[in-house]
């Protein structure tokens, strides 16, 4: 009769382990699905990051050159009216001067 326990308990014993066994391979498989997706998240933010920087510098970068243009503008005399240059004139402190409204 005691082999016929140690059997039994044997028997137990290796079923229990093959729960345990069933139990942690679920549980590895649900880390590396956790990890993947975690790398997964990591790649897809760097690769947002990096289209989002360049963008930034796709439409600012053109900001760094000048261009320059050059037009000859005709002010016709009898259209636009200009006074005469004023004539800075002694005692007249020079932010007075600017201005042609100023008393003074």
């Amino acid at each position: 009769m005691t082999a016929t326990n140690f059997d039994i308990a044997d028997t137990r014993r290796r079923q229990r382990l093959a729960t345990i066994q069933r139990s942690l391979n679920a549980r590895h498989a649900r880390e590396r699905r956790f990890r993947f997706m975690g790398l997964a998240a990591v790649v897809t933010g760097l690769v947002l990051v990096a289209i989002l920087f360049t963008s930034i510098l796709g439409r600012g970068l053109p900001a760094f050159w000048q261009a320059t243009l050059y037009l000859d503008v005709y002010l016709d005399p009898e259209i636009i009216q200009v006074d005469e240059r004023p004539v800075r004139q002694a005692g007249r402190a020079r932010p007075s001067f600017g201005s042609a409204n100023s008393p003074g």
